[in-house]
Order: C-alpha cells, then sequence, then structure tokens
C-alpha cells in the first residue's frame, strides 16, 4: 500500500532525546511548503469579497479596499502611516493626492498576488507610485523593464524621469546607451528639451562615442541657440566641455570663430583663444586642463567617405579620393580601371562597389570592387544592363542598382548584387523609367527619387524586398534630375539636382510615417550631379555642376541647426561623381565572401 504521505507537500525531520534512551520525547519538524502560497491566496480571496477589510485607499475617483496589516507588511510607506501613530492609523479611509488610480490599484493588487502586468502603456505611473510606496522589487522591476526599452528616441527623456525618481541605475544605463549612440540621439527632438545639467554630463564625458570633435560643437552649440535667451547665460558651461584645443585649425577659425556666440562671450572667446596658443605653441597643452586636450574614447568603427570619378575638367576621371573626419582632409585613393561618370557606388563594410556610368565612348554594364587595404580596384561581376545615371545604394547585404540609361532609352528596372553568390539578380520593375535617378535605404525599404523618363520627375517610390513590390510614395514638390539622396535620422533627404538646364540649391525632406516632404535650409551653392554621404551625423553634399562650372567645392548640412557650412574641398573638380561612405574595419565576415573578386576578403 503507497504511502499517503508520498505526494505530500510537507516535510518532516525527526530527533531523539539521547539522555532519556527512549523515543518518549522525539519530536518532528514540520514545514508545509505552500503556506505563504495559501495564505496570500486566502488573503486575495477576503480582499475580493470585502471581507476583514479596514481600510479604503481614495485615490482619485477611485477607492480600493485593502487590509492595514497586508499594506504595511508590503510597503515601509504604509508601515509608517498605519504603525507610527499617525492620524491615519485610526482612519477607516486615506485620501492619497497626485497619484495614479490605475498605478495604485496594480500595485495593491500586487501585494495581494505577488505579480503584475509592466508595459510601455503604464510604466511611467508605476514607477513613481513604487517609489513613493518603497516597493523596491516594483522599482527594479520597472527600471529592468524600461533598460529593455532604451533606444535613441527615448534615452534622454529616460534619464530624466529616472533622476526625478532616485533611481541611480537607471539614470547610468540610460546616460550609458546616450554615449553611446550620440550621434543618433541629437537627430531626436527630446534632445533639444534636455536641461543643461544633463548635457553637461553627456558632454563631460570621455566616452561619447563621436568621430569628431567638431559633432560635439554643433550639438552644443544648437542646443544653445534653440532658445537662446535662456540658455545664452549657460553658453559658457556648456562650450567649456567642448574640446576646442581638438578642432581643427580651419574648423576653429572659419566657423567658430565666426559665431556671435562665441564673439559676444569672454569666457567662450577665452576658450577659442586657448586653442589658437594650443594650435600655435604646442607645448601650451601642458598647460591646459587636462580634459580638454584629452581625445574621446569613441567605441564606434571609424567611417570614411569616398568621391570617385565624374566629369574633370571636361573629361571623365577615373580617379578617386577618401575623407576622414577625424583628419579633416581628402587623401587620394588608387584608380579605376577605367574612366566613369555617370556611375554610382555602394558600400558593403568597407568594400566600394562602383556601378555603370559612361566612359564617354559607351553606356557601361561594368562593375569594380575597390579594396581599401590593398588600395587597388578589381572587376567585380557585370550587370545585366548598361546602366548611366544609376541609382546605387546599399542594403539587406546587398547592393542595388537602380534605372539608368542603356544608350537608347530610361529603364525602369533594377537589380542586386549579392557578394554571398556572386551574381546580380532582377527584382521587380519600378512604376516609371527612371535616369539620374537618386537611391538610399531607409528602414530597410529602398527609395527611388526622382530622376527622369524624358521628363524630369518629382515622382517617388519605395521597393520593399519582402514583397518584392514597388510603391509610389508623396513626390516632392520639385522635379529633380541628377539629384542627391541620403537618409538621416528617420528621414530621407532630396539635395539638389536640376530640371530643363535650372539648377537647385533647394533641399526636401521626407518623414515617411507621415508620407509628407518638407523644405528644409537651402545649400549655398546650386548642384546637379552632385554625391550625398553622411558622416558623425551630418550630411555631405560633394561636388556637382552649377550651370557655370563644375565644382570641387564640399558642404556639410547639420539637422540640429538646419544650417549648412562649408567643409573641407575636393582635390579636383567632379561632376556626376560617385559617393559613399564605409567603415574602416577589417575582420573576417562570411556575409562579405565575394566569389567575384577570387579570393576571400578581410573585412
Amino acid at each position: 500500500m503507497a504511502s499517503p504521505l508520498r505526494n505530500s507537500p510537507v516535510s518532516f525531520s525527526h530527533s531523539t532525546d539521547v539522555d532519556s534512551g527512549s523515543n518518549s520525547n522525539l519530536q518532528y519538524h514540520f514545514t508545509d511548503v505552500a503556506h505563504s502560497k495559501d495564505l496570500v491566496n486566502a488573503l486575495k480571496f477576503l480582499r475580493q469579497d470585502e471581507d476583514l477589510c479596514d481600510i479604503v485607499l481614495r485615490v482619485g475617483g477611485t477607492n480600493i479596499s485593502a487590509h492595514k496589516v497586508v499594506l504595511s507588511a508590503s510597503s515601509p510607506y504604509f508601515k509608517a502611516m498605519f504603525t507610527g501613530g499617525l492620524s491615519e492609523s485610526r482612519q477607516n479611509t486615506v485620501t492619497l493626492q497626485e497619484l495614479d488610480e490605475h498605478a495604485m490599484e496594480t500595485i495593491v493588487d500586487f501585494f495581494y498576488s505577488g505579480e503584475m502586468e509592466i508595459s510601455e502603456d503604464n510604466v511611467q505611473e508605476l514607477l513613481p507610485v513604487a517609489c513613493l510606496l518603497q516597493v523596491q522589487s516594483v522599482q527594479q522591476a520597472c527600471c529592468e523593464f524600461l533598460k529593455r526599452q532604451l533606444s535613441s528616441e527615448n534615452c534622454l527623456g529616460i534619464v530624466a524621469f529616472a533622476d526625478r525618481h532616485n533611481c541611480a541605475e537607471l539614470v547610468t544605463e540610460s546616460e550609458s546607451f546616450a554615449r553611446q549612440h550620440f550621434i543618433d540621439v541629437v537627430q531626436n527632438e527630446e534632445f533639444m528639451d534636455i536641461s543643461a545639467k544633463q548635457l553637461l554630463r553627456l558632454l563631460a564625458n570621455d566616452d561619447l562615442n563621436i568621430l569628431s570633435e567638431e559633432r560635439v560643437f554643433e550639438a552644443a552649440l544648437a542646443w544653445i541657440k534653440y532658445d537662446p535667451d535662456v540658455r545664452k547665460e549657460s553658453a559658457s558651461e556648456i562650450l567649456n566641455n567642448v574640446r576646442f584645443p581638438l578642432l581643427s585649425p580651419e574648423f576653429l577659425f572659419d566657423r567658430v570663430a565666426a559665431e556671435e556666440i562665441i564673439r559676444s562671450n569672454r569666457a567662450c572667446s577665452d576658450l577659442l583663444l586657448e586653442a589658437a596658443k594650443c594650435l600655435l605653441l604646442p607645448k601650451r597643452r601642458s598647460q591646459i586642463h587636462n580634459q580638454r586636450v584629452s581625445p574621446r574614447r569613441p567605441t564606434t568603427v571609424n567611417h570614411v567617405m569616398y568621391a570617385i570619378g565624374g566629369m574633370s575638367r571636361r573629361e571623365a576621371s577615373k580617379s578617386g579620393e577618401k575623407y576622414d573626419p577625424r583628419e579633416r582632409k581628402w587623401k587620394t585613393i588608387g584608380d579605376m580601371n577605367i574612366c566613369r561618370w555617370g556611375a554610382a557606388v555602394g558600400a558593403l563594410g568597407p568594400f566600394l562597389y562602383i556601378c555603370g556610368g559612361s566612359d564617354d565612348a559607351s553606356r557601361l554594364e561594368t562593375v569594380e570592387r575597390f579594396d581599401p587595404f590593398t588600395n587597388v580596384w578589381v572587376p567585380s561581376v557585370p550587370m545585366s544592363s548598361s546602366r548611366n545615371g544609376v541609382g546605387v545604394t546599399a542594403g539587406n547585404g546587398r547592393i542595388y542598382a537602380i534605372g539608368g540609361f542603356d544608350g537608347s532609352m530610361p529603364l525602369n528596372t533594377a537589380e542586386y548584387y549579392d557578394p554571398k553568390v556572386g551574381k546580380w539578380t532582377e527584382i521587380a520593375r519600378m512604376n516609371q523609367c527612371r535616369f539620374g535617378v537618386g537611391c538610399a535605404v531607409l528602414n530597410d525599404m529602398v527609395y527611388a527619387v526622382g530622376g527622369s523618363d524624358g521628363t524630369n520627375l518629382k515622382t517617388v517610390e519605395r521597393y520593399d524586398p519582402d514583397t518584392n513590390t514597388w510603391k509610389m510614395v508623396a513626390s516632392m514638390s520639385t522635379a529633380r534630375k541628377q539629384v542627391g539622396v541620403a537618409t538621416l535620422g528617420g528621414f530621407l533627404y532630396a539635395i539638389g539636382g536640376c530640371d530643363h538646364g535650372h539648377r537647385y540649391d533647394s533641399v526636401e525632406r521626407y518623414d515617411p510615417g507621415k508620407d509628407q516632404w518638407v523644405v528644409v535650409a537651402p545649400m549655398s551653392t546650386p548642384r546637379s550631379g552632385c554625391g550625398v554621404g553622411v558622416l558623425d551625423g551630418f550630411i555631405y553634399v560633394v561636388g556637382g555642376y552649377d550651370g557655370t562650372s563644375y565644382l570641387s567645392s564640399v558642404e556639410r548640412y547639420d539637422p540640429l541647426s538646419n544650417e549648412w557650412h562649408q567643409a573641407p574641398p575636393l582635390s579636383q573638380p567632379r561632376d556626376c561623381v560617385a559617393v559613399c561612405v564605409a567603415s574602416c574595419k577589417r575582420t573576417f565576415n562570411k556575409r562579405l565572401l565575394d566569389p567575384s573578386s577570387g579570393r576571400t576578403p578581410a573585412v
């Protein structure tokens, strides 16, 4: 016969009185392992039936019945209220002011169950109540939930929220995230709303993840200008955390010295003067506060921008150059095997793929691949069609080649190259033929912007790789052929271009959430055939044609201030130039194997 205790949730232990030499004093230690759960359940049922409830919490328009003993056992706040001789200890109803009633209900329910659901909808109400009631387990759970939700859009808001409620660990985690993703963080509206104290903590840190100190200066300046009447009083304190001696001489004298905030504020002028003396007299560095001359410690991979080929001095070029934002200089790279203008280029890791274009004699279907570690271009797999004025962009581990002109007609065809298999694959055709089209990837979607099908176009369409379909989206306000396109901060930018011989300096920005274009600040120079790249949170526009001359000039747009400023020029003019940004990291990556190169690349 089976023992009736075999499956019982109880345990026994025994001891014997050894002095008596008998079992008359045999004792059993009994533990009911289900007791705690049963007790909690019994209390929950008593509350549901309002049996023995001796307190009503009045929060907003809600009455919450409970037991003082349960509230006191669960919360130091309630323990002090009901056992500390306060008047509330003798009352049957207590009103709690300025608390969220749903959050209070959720936490009182938690006292009787040990369970709760935390979500984006209630965490901002739960945490303040948990902090007031000193329920540490709920505080920690809310903070853990918020840590998992951190993004470039919300991390600064979470810092401020956690700071208000003295959640030190969440403050630390959120600020670390903001430093790591600083470039993306400053693109969001909440950056302009942070306090001076919060901004100072960000800018003072050595671990700010930026490629150059210029991004720090521009971000700090934009924050001050957002509310100048109030914030100019703290301008010197804020700018004191920008490391002026790390800025290039050109940037210091052409950009920083031109700012009215710098010229009109003695303390800010002193920072500029200190940096100038440091440049002229390098030994002065040792006399400057150590932090202002210490380089940041970025963890991001450095990126450089390439400008390749194009028309230069009335002939197609096979040369190229690259720009490193840390050095603020353009340097030449190895020549392509053939001259190309009207080509376009995309990058996978550090490797470049330049596609199509024209060599003055014919339209090209050929592709070349650049290895920055050997400084050599090698032939890659050709496209299925010749494409001059092609749009090229990289995304999803692929190089997309879109539209163009094959010598007889504009194209609505598109294809992608996958380096893992070493071949081009055709995708669905666009709704319109487009040459001189601008392309970019945003949120894993490929956009084809403007161009011409014989008539210059203001239309835009979007390709979804998951469904292999193109869909028309909102049109630009202006028809643009040979338009530069870039994505930054969740927006798509259409820059310059031409229509019937007229070159544009205008710029439009597309918001995919609203399916809407808006006009932003114009460039200083009209440009068609310009190349566009994004570095350190800035949009660079490179070369092009202004209607009279091929251009070597470069401009840089900062969406924080909605302003364009001059950047270091190219070594030579380039119209219809191919531009892209690539990483400098060299590690092995199976995804970037390229059979067409004849070897396994080191990425």
